[in-house]
C-alpha cells in the first residue's frame, strides 16, 4: 500500500534537495583537489582543509 496526501498527491520536496551537498563537495574537489568527506561543508571546515593541503 502506498500512502498519499489528502488529494492523492505525493510529496516531492525531498528528492531535489538530496544531491545538492554531494554536488557542492564534488565542485570543491574538482576546483581545489581537496576531498572533504564530512558534512556540513561550512566555511571553517573548508578553510581547515585548505590549510592542511597548503592551499592557503
Amino acid at each position: 500500500d502506498d500512502p498519499t496526501g489528502p488529494f492523492g498527491n505525493k510529496a516531492l520536496g525531498e528528492p531535489p534537495a538530496i544531491p545538492v551537498a554531494p554536488a557542492i563537495r564534488n565542485a570543491v574537489l574538482n576546483a581545489t583537489g581537496v576531498a572533504v568527506d564530512s558534512l556540513p561543508l561550512d566555511p571553517q571546515k573548508l578553510v581547515a582543509h585548505f590549510k592542511a593541503a597548503e592551499l592557503i
